[in-house]
């Protein structure tokens, strides 16, 4: 992709004028030649990135562009390789090893780089030489280059001889073209059937078919063969006296041209002063006698196509793949239903709207059709719709048609009359023509407010007529025949195609069974033997605009439902609407990467806030704004949806100012759907919405920064949809497959490679429902479908007939990565490395975002902030999605998280020319084509030695390994390795970890976390002098190195040892990080004051004799932003107390309290907030070890969002314990709260949410959304009616042996519950209990019990 290629290259080039800047700035000790070579390098940098920051699409598109800009990104890449081994070199003096002669002393360090940055600058200069030769940067700014500007500018006579040769290969393809279209025309046909020819050209443009057609259309032999030649262009509108003079002249003039006479002229003046009945008759004759060719151009419709002229009626467009098929069509047309009915047929293609119009043609034409129907009609609707020309152009077909039928010329004067006619005496003579049997076929109905006002004009005189509608929706064409319905019979048409009849169940109530539905799908295999992809259920299709109507809105309701998550969202949104209308704000937007099912969510509770019958409006309107938008349409539509009535018949004329009116003077709610600008929305703001208005606007669209400026910026009215779920993907599959009939097997099934399919759908309801109908109507073969299509997933789901509905979600993705901040893509590309549903922690994935160079510091932001805004951007895209169990809220920092299934196959698809990525699994075969920067060894592959051997890793910058760990994996060509990520490896050794690092001396990302096998870093390891990560975490090492002083560069370093759960679990996430066994802290060294740039640092224990000077460099280390202690205690809380007051940045704080077996927390161990400074941005705070009682002040903390705590619950200390909980119920932004209960020996606990002021229950805990509660006894818990309003998830934990037991749930946060999890054992009684609560509160929370085993 060449926009990807450019972002790649923008990224590194970026980082290396960054560095080489740094490199100036740093190294006074260079050479002067040296720091001459930098700033050389570093301005033609500069000019290279000034080119790719102006480079637009079209230009990168140019293969030798694209070419060049991938050797700029290789040599950048090169060059901040050796910037950073220059600046990092030891600065010890080295003037003693110079006077050992230079034939005999080693290549000293400074010496090396001096003779690669040397090299680097030879090939700086040749790539700005191969710019200069290729002409790739002209003063024409980022305009294409053409081929002639490619050829170096001395080089004329080879340019010449270019472009020579260029037009001669494109004038031998067009004699070719030329001499074949030739010959099919002057080829006679057996019966002289009149012949129609459509060209087109592959590439879209209707120019490049032209040249072809104009050479072939002068040639001798067709002048010679066509008496009668005439090129048209179609205007709109379409006028048919204009059409037929221009051919008439067209045809009289070109013989007299081509036999030298001046004839020509006196035909020409009779010609422009012939009367309409003296053209038409010159017209008819000419087209009857004389063999004729007809050019035309510009025909955009079927509907241009059956105004134009077809001269014999006996023309039939032949194509035999269809005829199976149209002899059913036709058959079922002329059979008289019992009653005479009025038949309704809809007809829909799976490859689009295109595919159905031969069917329909052709049977529109056969002579049954045209004997048994005189009266026939071919409209495409217009929007807005024009009842009156409607009528007309009907009236008009019936007339020529019926005349057509009878052998009769077509009456001039009648037509001219009809023409005429005003609108009174228009409907009279239609609804007499209609009282005969009629066809009529409709084109572009999107929607039953469409189907409603036409179907007003097609009355039912129970004459056996038919209407057909052709429409490109398989949900619309459902919704004109009602429901429910069954299959009829099932014909096919060919090995392409097959039709399939439906009809209404005969058990619906008040249905007219007469109406029937016919599809055109592909037949592929089993899946043309069943209604393939008609009902797009589970309330996740997307839809077009929707009638506004209560009956319909039960209907639509009753046949699309929302399922899970979906319908607490919709209650979300509907808060928002309620606290817009409260504040006075007219509009909120509704946001998401298209497919992600938007439209859907908002129209249930569109339809559901209509039908509700409560008087919050009294208005309802849904528009899809169609493109290129145009405001006046736009207001005629809104009109339609607001008013009964048609507007037109309402003598409206200007519709901007009524639907102004309208939305100031009454309470709307309108929906916009499909906003693509923020022009778009300036226009119809300034024109339609009042500065006070009484309505609200919903805005849907794809764009975060459209809906933020619709809302003026205001977050609290900007609604972002998210995908599903894996769990909530599988349910709404399974309820899409139960609509088909016998759905059994697949409905019931929930393997592996199901659920594998299904995650790379990434929760997009709109591919989950087509892969659901792809799937569904095959009985046996599902499986073995199912696999195919995962292997072949992204390739089948872009190139595949059944997804044609999925180009719209595809032609949004193309658009997003060309358009996305080039910053950002190789941050999304990098998602490959992780395998699919693999969990991820948040910060793993931002840390090894800042090694790699992709988020750098500004001189605003660090690198650390840059990398959580690009987090939370790929996470509001659904790019990044929460990972299963993990728990989170939208005001706190997500722990866990997971690879969009769907992105990460479209990333891989899109990154294969790039290098970046490379993957061995399996059992690789011997390639030289396997190479790229950044490797993943995954778990299946087989560790062939010979495979890794052959691989070029010079380049790699980043090795992640799941599985087992093999020493061979680490060589010496690996010298420019940044990141080396174990924490999913086995078998790593101290041993491997010694060898390893002395060959990797740039490394500044190393992860062993959870390899317990590493009980200490080994010497190397003061070698990492780039090393700015440190995770070993969850590894056996109590202590860290000396040397670990000397790594001024480190930001991060998490250490620390875990023990076991005290709740024995397999689901040890869902558990608070005191139940899963306390952490034992690293003793660090002194000296740790030196690295002034951590950022995050943790356990560290200070329990030690050394604990106290630890905490005094703990202090001047005023940069961090996360701090875990361990071993604090009654003799070092004050120093402890002391170190942190000055960490103004500190946001995150993990406390383990150390005390004796009689000792417990009391809050003089930490001052009060008046002797101490307050922490004003601390977010996250965590004490461990059975408290009593907390500070005062941790109320007062303004940002603080999420706490946990581990309290000591006995009846003894009932008292402290309810005074604790009363201070946490005041601290004013909680959003998690995690307790956990450590019962002592003298009883049960209890934990009593109520807060009683004078004996009345207060309001306390307001924002809290998260509750979990762990316990390893028994221990009840109970709410007041007033605690925690806004809960959403409840979370109750306990070990084998005790029980949890949960009072007065039923009142619990009434409107807000959605969930409530069980971790642990539960009997029947206590669980149906459980059960019987959740049913009686008003949100219906579901109840999810995992037992301790995980089942």
């Amino acid at each position: 992709m060449a926009d990807l290629a450019v972002s790649l290259a923008k990224s590194v080039v970026e980082g290396a004028v960054t560095k080489a800047l740094a490199a100036i700035e740093e190294e006074g000790a260079l050479r002067q030649s040296t720091q001459n070579d930098l700033a050389f390098i570093t301005g033609e940098f500069q000019m290279m990135q000034s080119f790719l920051n102006v480079a637009d699409e079209e230009r990168v598109r140019n293969s030798v562009v694209r070419t060049w800009v991938r050797q700029v990104r290789d040599l950048a890449y090169n060059v901040e390789d050796c910037i950073e081994y220059v600046i990092h070199l030891d600065k010890a003096p080295d003037w003693y090893c110079r006077c050992i002669p230079r034939f005999i002393r080693p290549q000293l360090p400074l010496d090396k780089a001096v003779a690669e940055i040397k090299l680097l600058k030879g090939r700086v200069e040749e790539v700005s030489l191969r710019n200069m030769r290729y002409n790739l940067i002209s003063d024409s700014g980022s305009k294409p280059v053409t081929q002639q500007q490619l050829v170096p500018s001395g080089a004329s006579v080879g340019a010449t001889t270019f472009a020579m040769l260029n037009k001669a290969r494109d004038t031998t393809k067009m004699q070719r073209g030329l001499g074949d279209l030739t010959k099919l025309l002057i080829t006679k046909k057996p019966g002289g059937d009149l012949g129609v020819i459509s060209v087109w050209a592959a590439g879209g443009n209707a120019a490049d078919t032209t040249p072809i057609i104009r050479e072939a259309y002068g040639e001798p032999e067709i002048c010679g063969s066509f008496g009668c030649r005439g090129w048209a262009k179609l205007t709109h509108p379409f006028s048919p006296h204009e059409f037929q003079r221009s051919l008439l002249i067209q045809f009289h003039t070109k013989p007299c041209i081509q036999n030298e006479t001046d004839e020509y002229v006196n035909i020409l003046q009779r010609l422009e002063a012939a009367s309409e009945g003296e053209l038409v008759h010159d017209f008819m004759k000419i087209m009857k006698q004389e063999r004729y060719l007809v050019v035309l151009e510009n025909i955009s419709s079927m509907v241009d196509w059956d105004t134009g002229p077809q001269g014999d009626d006996r023309y039939r467009s032949k194509k035999t793949k269809l005829q199976g098929g149209l002899g059913d069509l036709t058959k079922l047309l002329i059979t008289k239903k019992p009653g005479g009915d009025l038949g309704v047929m809809s007809l829909w293609a799976a490859g689009g709207n295109a595919d159905t119009i031969p069917v329909v043609r052709e049977a529109y034409g056969e002579p049954e059709i045209c004997e048994n129907f005189v009266c026939r009609g071919w409209a495409k609707l217009m929007h807005p719709f024009n009842p009156l020309e409607f009528q007309r152009s009907l009236l008009i077909q019936f007339h020529k048609n019926s005349c057509l039928q009878k052998k009769l010329s077509v009456d001039v004067d009648t037509l001219n009359r009809l023409e005429a006619l005003p609108e009174d005496k228009l409907i009279q003579e239609l609804k007499k023509k209609m009282k005969g049997r009629y066809l009529v076929v409709l084109e572009n109905i999107s929607t039953v407010v469409d189907w409603n006002t036409v179907r007003a004009y097609l009355p039912d005189r129970k004459n056996n007529s038919w209407i057909i509608i052709s429409t490109t929706q398989s949900e619309i064409a459902r919704l004109f025949v009602g429901d429910p319905w069954q299959a009829l019979e099932h014909k096919q048409f060919s090995a392409e195609y097959s039709l399939c009849f439906l009809r209404e169940d005969p058990q619906g109530n008040d249905r007219d069974k007469n109406k029937q539905i016919i599809m055109v799908i592909p037949n592929h295999n089993e899946a043309s033997s069943s209604t393939n992809e008609v009902r797009h259920k589970g309330g996740y299709a997307l839809y077009a605009r929707i009638p506004t109507s209560k009956n319909n809105a039960d209907m639509w309701m009753d046949r699309f439902p929302l399922v899970g998550v979906r319908k607490s969202q919709m209650e979300d949104l509907r808060g928002y609407i309620a606290n817009a209308r409260m504040k006075g704000f007219a509009v909120v937007s509704v946001w998401g990467i298209a497919g992600v099912g938007k439209s859907a969510l908002v129209r249930n509770l569109y339809y559901d806030t209509m039908r509700s019958g409560n008087r919050m409006f009294t208005m309802y309107g849904w528009v899809d704004v169609s493109h290129p938008f145009n405001l006046a349409n736009f207001a005629w539509s809104l009109l339609s949806e607001l008013q009964s009535d048609s507007p037109h018949q309402n003598g409206i004329t200007n519709p901007i100012q009524e639907c102004h009116q309208l939305l100031e003077n009454h309470r709307c709610l309108v929906v916009i759907d499909g906003l693509e600008s923020t022009e778009e929305w300036d226009l119809i703001r300034h024109s339609l919405v009042s500065t006070h208005p009484r309505s609200t606007i919903i805005v849907i669209t794809t764009e975060a920064s459209i809906g933020t400026h619709c809302c003026a910026n205001r977050e609290e009215a900007m609604y972002n949809v998210k995908s599903l779920e894996d769990d909530e993907a599988l349910v709404l599959f399974k309820k899409e497959v139960r609509i088909f009939p016998d759905p059994s097997a697949l409905g019931n099934s929930e393997g592996p490679e199901l659920r594998k399919l299904i995650s790379k759908c990434g929760g997009l309801p709109k591919l989950i429902v087509a892969v659901a109908d792809f799937l569904a109507p095959m009985s046996v073969s599902w499986m073995n479908s199912a696999v195919n299509l995962s292997d072949r997933f992204m390739h089948d789901m872009e190139t595949k007939p059944e997804f044609d509905n999925l180009r719209g979600l595809f032609g949004w993705m193309h658009s997003y990565f060309r358009t996305c901040p080039y910053y950002l893509k190789p941050c999304i590309l990098y998602l490959s490395i992780f395998p699919q549903g693999q969990s991820i922690r948040r910060r793993r994935l931002v840390r090894r975002w800042i090694a790699e160079g992709y988020s750098r510091g500004t001189s605003s932001q660090s690198a650390e902030e840059n990398g959580e805004k690009f987090f939370l951007m790929l996470l509001d895209l659904s790019i990044i999605q929460q990972a299963p169990h993990s728990v989170t809220t939208a005001d706190t920092r997500m722990v866990l998280c997971k690879v969009n299934g769907f992105f990460r196959e479209y990333i891989i698809s899109r990154q294969k020319d790039e290098e970046l990525v490379f993957e061995l699994e399996g059992r690789c075969t011997l390639t030289s084509q396997r190479t790229g920067r950044h490797l993943v060894i995954k778990d299946s592959w087989d560790r062939d030695k010979i495979v890794f051997s052959s691989i070029d890793f010079s380049r790699l910058r980043s090795l992640t390994v799941f599985g087992e760990w093999k020493p061979f994996f680490i060589n010496e060509t690996m010298r420019v390795l940044r990141v080396l990520d174990l924490e999913n490896a086995t078998g790593v050794t101290y041993k491997y970890l010694g060898q390893m690092l002395k060959v990797l001396p740039r490394l500044k990302f190393l992860s062993l976390r959870g390899r317990r096998e590493i009980c200490c870093l080994p010497s190397s390891f003061a070698g990492l002098r780039q090393l700015e990560t440190l995770d070993v975490r969850g590894t056996s090492i109590v202590t860290l190195l000396p040397s670990i002083t000397k790594l001024t560069k480190l930001q991060y370093i998490r250490a620390g040892t875990a023990k076991e759960a005290s709740v024995p679990c397999s689901h040890l996430s869902w558990l608070p990080s005191c139940c899963r066994g306390p952490v034992g802290g690293v003793q660090v060294p002194a000296g740790i004051e030196k690295l002034t740039a951590l950022h995050t640092l943790g356990a560290v224990n200070i329990g030690f004799s050394g604990g106290k000077a630890i905490l005094k460099e703990l202090k001047k280390l005023t940069q961090l932003h996360k701090l875990e202690v361990t071993g604090v205690n009654k003799k070092n809380s004050n120093e402890f107390c002391s170190a942190i007051s000055d960490h103004v940045h500190l946001e995150s704080l993990s406390v383990w309290l150390s005390m004796g077996n009689n000792e417990h927390f009391s809050e003089d161990m930490f001052p009060t907030q008046a002797q101490a400074k307050p922490l004003e941005k601390l977010q996250s705070l965590k004490l461990y070890g059975p408290i009593r009682s907390v500070p005062a002040w941790i109320k007062d903390l303004p940002k603080l969002t999420k706490l946990e705590l581990e309290l000591e619950v006995t009846m003894s200390v009932q008292v402290e314990v309810n005074n604790v909980l009363g201070v946490l119920g005041e601290i004013k932004e909680l959003r998690i709260l995690r307790l956990c209960a450590k019962p002592l020996q003298d009883g049960d606990g209890n934990l009593d949410f109520r807060v009683l002021v004078d004996g009345v229950h207060d309001r306390c805990y307001r924002k809290v959304k998260i509750l979990e509660i762990s316990c390893s006894s028994n221990l009840t818990v109970t709410f007041g009616s007033h605690a925690m309003e806004n809960l959403e998830l409840l979370i109750g934990t306990c070990s084998v042996g005790s029980a949890l037991k949960f009072a007065e749930l039923k009142t619990l946060s009434v409107g807000k519950l959605k969930e409530v999890r069980y971790l642990g054992s539960l009997d029947n009684t206590h669980k149906a209990g459980m059960e019987n609560q959740l049913n009686k509160h008003r949100m219906k929370p579901v109840l999810i019990h995992v037992h301790p085993d995980g089942h």
